[in-house]
């Protein structure tokens, strides 16, 4: 339940949705575990995690198509599920975009944007509103057109001109593009944001694309287990994750044993213990407090952090090359560690079993605690 003594957060109708100690559940399992976090008026946020994680029951739960157990969710400073009080799906003022592109497949592109408008409005200002629509997200041209007729990418620009067609107070996105190949996926993705910038709307979108997350974002919410591991800028949670858990889901990894050996510098010294060579290290400490000498941590070294040199550095024997495009992936090893990296074009010489050197470079290593 809700943490004791935590103070309620306030209403504030410049801020599109905040949600309050939530938990939910379905089929006698705890989903949802103390959901705290706000999304501000234009913000774009990615909920990002592994499947099963609770994303999109947290999605459900916002558009309220699903009931909260405990806490408190509020949309542009309404209170619209809490003790006592679930609103409606169509009362919350909220639309979601599914990763099926839930198109009508009885209605033109014209009719299926118009769908949720004829309530409120007709005629010559019902035309003009969706056909807005329509321009931007560049549809206009086939408002006529049968919408089950179109591509997948201009089903899902359907899907989303629908959503935004009412104004919404937030825009949910629950892993919209995951249908799309892969070309299609990055061309969506520009377009999404485009769509979003120009709109000034604030958007929750869920994914478990690190890619996407990384370059969509204004702010990323690590979920695993129905739980926040850690939130923050992209960068913020590429650079210093809180854990290896956070590390991996934003990209290929590389973790190696050390052992602090104390502050120098205003940097971080540790001895690398996993290489048959010892090998000192400093890495910036970015704020975070030193772990006290003797501590053991992990090193994070992303893939980007490691090149070839000619002295100096780690000795290490290649293991396996494989070519992948404009860049080849290494793996290569001494004693009982691996580091996996990638080089450019030009190191296809190289053969497994080779001696290599390569240095780290250490101000953009970061370090999480060892298990």
């Amino acid at each position: 339940m809700a943490q004791a003594g935590r103070p309620a957060i306030a209403d504030d109708p410049h801020v599109a949705l905040r949600l309050d100690g939530v938990w939910a559940g379905h089929g006698g399992q705890q989903v949802l575990r103390d959901i705290s976090f706000s999304v501000a008026a234009g913000e774009f946020v990615t909920l990002l995690g592994p499947s099963g994680g609770g994303k999109s029951t947290l999605l459900r739960c916002i558009a309220g198509l699903h009931r909260i157990s405990a806490g408190r969710i509020c949309l542009a400073g309404r209170v619209v599920a809490g003790t006592g009080r679930h609103l409606r799906p169509e009362m919350r003022g909220v639309n979601m975009v599914f990763q099926s592109y839930a198109v009508w497949p009885h209605m033109s592109v014209f009719d299926n944007v118009a769908f949720g408008l004829r309530k409120c409005c007709g005629g010559a200002e019902l035309t003009e509103r969706v056909m807005r629509m329509l321009r931007l997200v560049r549809l206009d041209a086939l408002a006529g057109r049968d919408a089950t007729g179109l591509s997948g990418g201009q089903q899902q620009r359907v899907a989303l001109a629908r959503a935004l067609a009412t104004d919404p107070a937030i825009l949910l996105l629950d892993e919209p593009l995951s249908n799309l190949d892969t070309v299609l996926r990055a061309e969506m993705r520009e377009e999404i944001l485009r769509i979003q910038r120009d709109t000034g709307k604030a958007s929750l979108y869920v994914t478990h694309d690190s890619k996407e997350a990384l370059a969509m974002s204004d702010r990323i919410i690590a979920m695993r287990d129905g739980a926040i591991v850690q939130s923050g800028t992209p960068a913020e949670l590429y650079d210093r994750p809180a854990n290896r858990f956070v590390a991996e889901i934003l990209g290929p990894a590389n973790f190696l044993r050390a052992r602090v050996v104390g502050v120098q510098d205003a940097m971080l010294a540790v001895d690398l213990t996993g290489f048959d060579s010892p090998c000192r290290i400093l890495l910036p400490l970015r704020g975070r407090p030193a772990p006290p000498p003797g501590a053991r941590i992990q090193v994070l070294v992303r893939p980007e952090h490691v090149a070839p040199c000619e002295t100096g550095g780690l000795e290490l024997r290649l293991r396996e090359l494989r070519f992948e495009g404009a860049r080849l992936a290494l793996s290569a090893g001494n004693g009982a560690e691996t580091l996996r990296f990638d080089l450019p074009r030009g190191a296809e010489a190289l053969s497994p079993g080779d001696v290599m050197r390569v240095r780290l470079c250490a101000a953009s290593l970061g370090w999480v605690p060892a298990p």
